[in-house]
């Protein structure tokens, strides 16, 4: 999934997205460990959707308004 498509979203439908792609990561591995996954590398693109996902879900519920990246506190 690309980002344009995940920035686009509801945190609902992330969420969704999120447990079908932890889902297809336990599969994947296991395919890996019984030999029958040919293409290892799908794995990695896997967990990088989930950092992704994941990333997208932490923005959506801690946006405030707020510009201060420094993390700091006032």
């Amino acid at each position: 999934m690309k980002w344009t498509e995940i920035k686009t979203k509801q945190v609902s439908e992330l969420e969704h997205d999120l447990a079908t792609a932890k889902a297809r990561i336990v599969d994947l591995r296991f395919k890996a460990q019984s030999g029958a996954l040919k293409h290892v590398h799908e794995i990695g693109s896997a967990r990088k959707e989930i950092s992704h996902l994941l990333t997208r879900i932490h923005q959506l519920r801690h946006t405030d308004g707020s510009s201060d990246i420094s993390g700091k506190q006032e």
